[in-house]
């Protein structure tokens, strides 16, 4: 069989679909999603079977970007994927040498994979750098937990914090109300962490949605307090939010949603980014590090800080 490489346009949009339909999910509404949410604001390149005209492989560059001392601006290699019968024939590495020969321009290009084997695949495809994230496991025991509830704040807290309605939060997201744009504005204020275009933000919620996480949202004294996480009885598995775990306040606001864990302790589970903002005047909370690799990065940067920066940096969107 001969392929030639193309850049997808908007004609090849139902082969992309079919690739993502066979080699990811058959849930149409979450490739829905994918199609108008992402594919229009990013850039996709397949290979075409020459017989056909059908792609039969992709691989999507979303554009991602963080501040520094100057406007970092990279990209995030996602959706890498073959149609089955034609495996064997390196089209996936065909198109990532592609792209790494001639976006060069970028800081930094970063993938996610979603496996443990494909860390080896990608290094050896010009991704030689690990980023890693620490996961840390905050245990709530039963005296802590009492102490919050007791005070007035989580009184204040369970007031205005009524049973959070997920398909309406998901109407909401539909409908580009301001819910959205408050938790965009509160993710993009974070410097440390590449930032995406708000419709990619948008779409890597719902995908989130999709594959079950609970999008919790709250206003306390005018401020947006949100968290994107997963229950495993009492275990919260949190991948995005802006709780500070360290600020009572914080732990009083998320007690107050997840207080319907009748449990004597509650695990919190996410990723660490500001552990210098603890305050050591506040209760002890007993913590846990894990070290976990989350992805790995290519650096083109030649500003020896900034591809130091880079190297430490962290991938924030769910989405694999």
């Amino acid at each position: 069989m001969k392929y030639k490489l193309v850049q997808i346009n908007i004609a090849h949009y139902s082969d992309i679909i079919n690739i993502w339909r066979k080699c990811f999910s058959q849930d149409e509404i979450y490739l829905t999603n994918f199609t108008n949410l992402c594919l229009p604001h990013a850039t996709t390149f397949g290979m075409m079977e020459s017989s056909t005209g059908s792609i039969v492989s992709c691989a999507t560059i979303i554009p991602s970007s963080f501040s520094s001392e100057r406007e970092v601006v990279g990209a995030y290699l996602y959706g890498v994927a073959t149609l089955e019968e034609h495996r064997g024939n390196s089209l996936s590495k065909i198109i990532i040498e592609h792209i790494l020969k001639n976006y060069n321009q970028f800081d930094y290009i970063l993938v996610k994979p979603a496996t443990d084997s494909l860390f080896k695949l990608y290094r050896n495809q010009g991704f030689p750098f690990t980023l890693s994230r620490n996961d840390c496991a905050f245990s709530l025991k039963n005296d802590i937990i009492q102490k919050l509830k007791n005070s007035p704040y989580y009184r204040k807290c369970s007031a205005l914090s009524d049973t959070i309605d997920y398909p309406k939060v998901l109407l909401l997201i539909n409908r580009k109300y301001s819910i959205l744009n408050d938790i965009f504005i509160e993710y993009t204020n974070n410097l440390n962490i590449p930032h995406y275009p708000i419709s990619i933000f948008k779409y890597s919620i719902l995908d989130s949605l999709y594959n079950g996480y609970l999008l919790d949202i709250t206003y306390i004294d005018g401020k947006l307090s949100y968290f994107l996480g997963k229950f495993n009885k009492n275990t919260l598995h949190i991948a995005d939010t802006n709780y500070n775990f360290y600020e009572k306040n914080s732990l009083n606001t998320l007690l107050s949603r997840v207080s319907f864990l009748n449990s004597s302790t509650i695990y919190i589970i996410t990723k660490e980014i500001n552990s210098e903002t603890r305050n050591n005047d506040l209760f002890d909370i007993e913590k846990t590090i894990t070290t976990v690799e989350d992805g790995l990065i290519r650096i083109e940067a030649s500003d020896i800080s900034l591809a130091s920066k880079l190297k430490s940096t962290y991938i924030n969107l769910p989405m694999e």
